[in-house]
């Protein structure tokens, strides 16, 4: 009988892990330790965020797929929560939910409005105020890491993040679940799906969660600062005729968030969890609401496939936060409308593959940001337009050698109008077209083994900075511009799979913040280099037992001699927000008992230093994360749960600032929440 080996290398650095693996399973090496079980073929993992669907496998890039079990698992209930479940990527607000702070292989961005990650649903890009929002019906989640730019053009040069939401069928479902967790949160989730009529399937979702925080205002006595709550709810209707070539999918989503952050506490006094607050200053409050909608059709014929999308998304919130003395409001009403249309190959054993895209997209936001120790209230409005035509393939020259390459053309126009108090309206307007390319190469040494190089380019739109402080915020900045160079390898065979990369991503005309915090500017701001490795392993050492690694080490640097931000250099500093290194470890077991199957869990994370300042004089030191669960399944409807996140309580910078010479402030995590979840499948 053949050993069962279950390794999942996801970023392995490069080709020699998957020859390591050959040569221990060639050796029988891993032999001592795997059970005596048969090897099974895992079924085809097919990602779609690479807009033709295609196996990961035949991917010519770093890629990673979670599922919605694996979601549940490690209590992934919003975007916040996914770099419990995606080594290598980093996740935090910058200050509160409304300004993401991601890094992804050293890519990071200081724009608060342009994460270096983009975010999408089902294919739809999110605004960027809305980065962080509750998972309310996903089915798997799906990262492709190194610059996108010739499919999804600005702002993924870290990579995109799409999750995929749960498609209705005929399979009927019912699903309630809940739970309760530290310092009073609470969640709760209903769900239901299956078939309305023939050809024509329904699902609907509706969520609430609230997770409050544990900071302390001395102003109030309020001790339950830095958390949020969240209410959300989907439905979705799918027209697919038995045997008919199309189908027709219309999706309506909502949700309201309720935030109590905007909160600071001393740099050097974190573990105390009380913010800076002025006498008399009232606690800070978000709260952001919007809802979505969209329509998609698709057309398949012999080996083709055409798909259109059309998606409208508004979001509007209210922000009032202490600055000092005074208090801050800045109220905010973003509206965007997305179409695209593709075409892209269906089929196996094709002499090549492709897609090719139009795309447009129209957001406009208005904003308005007053003081109360200054009077007059800065009025701004600004609006950003970009259209695009893609095309990306591949050509398989042999069964076992590939070459691939794309291009997209883009243009993009900004305009911007800015009313400080008590002065003249200032205007300004940029446009400019982009081009942007990909190549790539890959050479299977056995039907198992994929070994790939890919260059890809990646950018940020030029144009405004949108949180205007003035009319100075009316000159246009350049686009921010980069360039990867990435070697990988993915080895799968059975339940056996291994994946790993090198890379190295150059960035010019970086953009910045510059100025004294409140009265900031964007401002391109010299070059920076990117380069690291990053591998993950999983084997299942037992038919109930598996055990994962990942890691990865960063080197991003700032390297342009002339570049200074408020009149300091910075060639030679590292880049903020992105740590050095990481190492993650999980181990999740499976045991029938009497009872019941018990599934007890555990995860360490361990991330390293880095800086949270452009002039490198705000260090986050390492730390490290464990998590621990148990699960339990006494009936087939029924799954109860208990666990316990940052276990020792471990409580790390995610943001930090100088607000004097001699006064820094920091943004913490949240520190350890214990909690119980139950879910109950009534179908």
């Amino acid at each position: 009988m053949k050993k069962k080996y279950v390794l999942h290398f996801s970023r392995l650095g490069i080709s020699g892990a998957a020859m390591l693996v050959q040569q221990a399973m060639a050796s029988g090496a891993l032999a001592e330790t795997l059970s005596d079980t048969e090897t099974r073929p895992l079924p085809p993992v097919v990602v779609s965020a690479d807009k033709r669907g295609e196996p990961l496998g035949h991917l010519n890039a770093a890629a990673t797929v979670v599922t919605d079990m694996e979601l549940d698992a490690h209590q992934v209930r919003d975007t916040t929560d996914l770099d419990r479940v995606l080594p290598g990527v980093t996740l935090s607000q910058g200050g509160s939910l409304l300004y993401p702070r991601i890094s992804l292989r050293g890519i990071t961005s200081q724009d608060f409005y342009n994460p270096t990650l983009s975010i999408y649903i089902d294919g739809v890009p999110q605004l960027p105020v809305s980065t962080y929002q509750a998972l309310i019906d996903p089915a798997q989640v799906e990262l492709l890491k190194g610059p996108q730019g010739t499919l999804y053009g600005k702002s993924a040069q870290g990579g995109v993040l799409n999750i995929v939401s749960l498609v209705p069928d005929a399979v009927p479902s019912a699903t309630l679940s809940g739970g309760i967790s530290s310092h009073s949160g609470y969640n709760a989730k209903a769900s239901a799906s299956g078939k309305l009529a023939d050809g024509l399937f329904a699902s609907v979702t509706a969520l609430t969660q609230d997770q409050p925080g544990n900071l302390r205002n001395p102003s109030t006595g309020t001790d339950n600062l830095g958390g949020s709550r969240s209410e959300a709810g989907a439905a979705r209707l799918r027209l697919a005729p038995q045997g008919a070539p199309w189908e027709v999918r219309l999706a309506l989503t909502g949700d309201c968030t309720t935030a109590y952050q905007d909160v600071y506490v001393p740099f050097d006094a974190t573990r105390e969890r009380t913010i800076v607050a002025a006498p008399g200053t009232p606690d800070p409050r978000i709260r952001r609401c919007g809802n979505s909608e969209s329509i998609g059709a698709t057309y398949s014929g012999t080996d083709w496939t055409l798909t259109a999308n059309a998606a409208w998304q508004n979001v509007h919130f209210s922000r009032m936060f202490a600055y000092g003395p005074g208090v801050v409001e800045s109220p905010e009403r973003w509206k965007q409308d997305v179409q695209e249309i593709r075409l892209a190959t269906q089929g196996e054993a094709r002499k090549w593959d492709g897609v090719f895209g139009l795309y447009r997209q129209h957001v406009t936001l208005a904003r308005a940001s007053s003081y109360s120790m200054y009077p007059g209230t800065t009025a701004s409005d600004a609006t950003q337009d970009a259209l695009a035509a893609y095309a990306d393939g591949t050509w398989h020259i042999t069964s076992a050698v590939d070459v691939g390459a794309g291009i997209r053309v883009s243009h993009d126009k900004a305009d911007t109008l800015v009313t400080p108090p008590g002065s003249p309206t200032a205007t300004g307007s940029d446009s400019r077209t982009n081009v942007l390319g990909q190549v790539s190469a890959g050479y299977l040494p056995s039907r198992d083994w994929r070994i790939y190089a890919r260059a890809a380019q990646g950018y940020k739109p030029g144009g405004f900075n949108l949180a205007p402080a003035g009319a100075q915020d009316t000159s246009a900045f350049d686009p921010e511009r980069s360039i990867s160079y990435e070697l990988g390898t993915r080895y799968q065979r059975g339940r056996l799979s291994a994946s790993g990369a090198l890379y190295d991503t150059e960035t010019r005309d970086m953009q910045l913040y510059a100025g004294p915090v409140g009265m900031q500017t964007l401002r391109n701001a010299g070059k920076a280099r990117a380069y690291g490795a990053e591998f993950d392993v999983r084997a299942e050492l037992r038919r109930n037992l598996s055990v994962g690694i990942a890691g990865f080490v960063n080197r991003s640097v700032f390297r342009d001699s002339g570049a200074t931000v408020d009149g300091a250099p910075v060639s030679g500093n590292l880049v903020p927000n992105v740590p050095r290194f990481g190492l993650s470890l999980d181990m999740q077991g499976t045991f029938a008992t009497a009872l019941g199957t018990v599934t007890p869990g555990m995860a360490v994370r361990l991330t390293g230093p880095q800086y949270l300042d452009v002039a490198n004089t705000l260090e986050q030191p390492s730390y490290t994360i464990v998590d621990l669960r148990v699960g339990w399944r006494p009936h087939k409807h029924l799954e109860i749960g208990v666990y316990a996140l940052n276990v020792f309580d471990r409580i790390y910078r995610t943001q930090a600032y100088h607000a004097g010479p001699n006064n820094a402030l920091a943004a913490i995590n949240t520190g350890r929440i214990v909690g119980l979840d139950m879910r109950w499948s009534v179908l």
